[in-house]
Parts: structure tokens; sequence; C-alpha cells
């Protein structure tokens, strides 16, 4: 009560220290002492006409680092770099006005320090820092990790265009780039579960260039493995046991084509049934007699218009009068 009417600076003159050296330790270890001492000036009618809280001016120059520090697990001298500000200025900006955030970050760090084992790159760590590698490490493997993103090229052949050690390029992708790990083996990782890089479909990007204009030259025109392989210059067989591997579907598609009704049939049995049905569709005679003739056995074509053209036996009947096809 003696010292009321004199302010925190005025105080701390008169003891010859330095008022805000005394203003921040106040604010930092005897949070209320300053808010209770200005309600009793008010109340007694002691006046200085100091500014209380943050200033326009201070609210104005921090407010884009303010956000930032919330809304990121940036530290405050890298959000201070980002933003332009003092770090020491922004940390007593958030000291005194803006303690909720400084204990929600403090929070979110014991969180981080207690998940043993669970850190990702991206995410806080237990120190306060965000889990990654040193700028300088990303810098050193920019350019082998472009050519691995974007390249076939092997890991030994990006070594030696780049002049990184092997090890450590691997290491660095596998700590900091499973992603890409992942998906050079032909599987899509979703970035949450840890993928187990053994049980993922392994092959080189190269090949995978090597064999994409004929695998796209298959899918445009259905035709046998054997004739596009030679058509691309491959190996039939290799070729073949490719496609069994990383295109399982267009592999059991080969040897089949699909009919105008949109059915998949066998391409051999097309061909040995295909006069015959035709035959069949064009004309009033019974099936028995077109199966004869063609030298096919009855059972076995009547069985094929059943399962894969049912409606060329519909248009029969209206042509022919008839309605059972045993008997056409």
């Amino acid at each position: 009560m003696a010292y009321i009417e004199f302010n925190v600076s005025q105080i701390a003159r008169m003891f010859g220290l330095d008022g805000i050296s005394l203003s921040s330790q106040l604010h930092a270890h005897y949070p209320t002492v300053i808010d209770n001492r200005e309600m009793l000036r008010h109340q007694l009618g002691v006046a200085d006409n100091a500014q209380r809280g943050p200033r326009k001016c201070s609210q104005k120059a921090y407010a884009e680092a303010l956000d930032m520090y919330r809304g990121t697990d940036k530290t405050i001298p890298e959000v201070a770099e980002s933003c332009g500000v003092s770090p020491r200025g922004l940390t007593q900006f958030l000291r005194f006005y803006h303690k909720d955030i400084i204990e929600q970050k403090a929070e979110r760090r014991r969180q981080a320090k207690r998940k043993v084992g669970s850190r990702r790159p991206g995410h806080l760590a237990g120190n306060g820092n965000v889990y990654g590698p040193k700028p300088e490490t990303i810098a050193k493997y920019a350019p082998a990790l472009e050519l691995y993103k974007t390249t076939g090229m092997t890991i030994n052949e990006i070594v030696d265009t780049t002049g990184v050690s092997y090890a450590g390029f691997r290491g660095y992708l596998h700590q900091w780039h499973k992603g890409e790990c992942v998906r050079r083996r032909g599987y899509e990782w979703d970035g949450e579960m840890e993928p187990d890089l053994n049980k993922t479909r392994h092959y080189l990007k190269s090949v995978a260039e090597k064999y994409a204009e004929a695998i796209a030259s298959l899918k445009a025109n259905p035709r046998s493995i054997n004739a596009v392989a030679s058509e691309f210059g491959h190996n039939p067989e290799v070729f073949r046991e490719y496609l069994k591997k990383h295109e399982p579907g267009l592999a059991s598609t080969q040897g089949m084509m699909v009919l105008p009704n949109g059915r998949l049939v066998k391409r051999s049995a097309m061909e040995k049934y295909g006069a015959a049905i035709e035959d069949y569709t064009n004309s009033t005679d019974s099936l028995k007699n077109i199966a004869e003739r063609h030298g096919i056995v009855y059972t076995s074509i009547v069985n094929f218009i059943k399962r894969n053209c049912p409606e060329v036996h519909e248009l029969h009947n209206r042509t022919s009068g008839t309605d059972f096809i045993g008997r056409i």
C-alpha cells in the first residue's frame, strides 16, 4: 500500500531495477499481483494513464505469428523467423497475454513424449520439435529423391548419378519416405498404418516402364500375348508372367473375346462354333442338322448357345416358329 500510487516501472526504478524485467518476473511468477493491484488502484481512484493489456500495434504485429503458433507444430523461433518478428518479443507476448496457448502446447508435448516409439514424420515430438529430417539432410538428398520419384532408375544408378552414399540414401528413404518406397513396389499407402514392405508387390519401376506400352496396347486391342510380345520385342513367357503378377485382371482375360451382347467367351470356342451359330441365325434349318453339317457335337453347341447367345435362339424361334431348342 505504501507504493500503490506508483506504477511498476516507477517502483522498479526506486529499487534500481529494470521496469520490463520486473514486469516479466511478476507476469511469469506472480500472475495475480498486477491484476489485483490494478483493481485496487481503480477502486482508490489512482490512475496513471498507462496502457493496460496488449497495445493495438503489438496485436497487429504478432497476429500472423499467433495464428501460426496456435495452428501448427512449429516452435517459437521457427514461427518468429517465418513471420519476421523477434523471438524474444513473441515469447513475451505469448506469456503475458496468451498463457492458454502456451499451456496447450506444453500438454501436446507431454502427450507426444508419452507416446514412445510412435513418432511419425511431420508430427510433434516430445522435445517440442516436429519429427523430421534436418534441413541440411533434406537438401543433401533432394536431387536423389527427385530421381527416385520421377524415374525408373535403381538406387544404385541414382547414387552413382548424384554422388550420395548407398546406405545413407536407402536409410533416408526408409525413415522419411516410406510412402515412396511402397508406391515403387506397386502398392498405395494411406500414410497411417505402418506398411509391411515384405508383403507388398516388388518390381522395378524401370521394368514397369518397359512393359507399359505393350500393356496399354493389349488393353486397347485385346489379342494374344504372344502377338503383343513379338510386336514390342518382349519374351512372351516373361511378359506373360509379368502380367499374371502385376496385371492379373488383364491376364485373366487373355484368350477371351467379348460378344456383341457383352458376354465374355473363349476365343477358341467362338472360332469353333462361330460359323455354325451364324448359319443357325440366318436360316430356319434345325440346329441338329447344322451341327452335323459343321461336324460339331450337337449337345455342346446347344449348351454354348444357351449360356452365351440366348438371343440367337430366340431369333431363330421367331423365324422358324418353334420354341423348343432340342427340336430345331
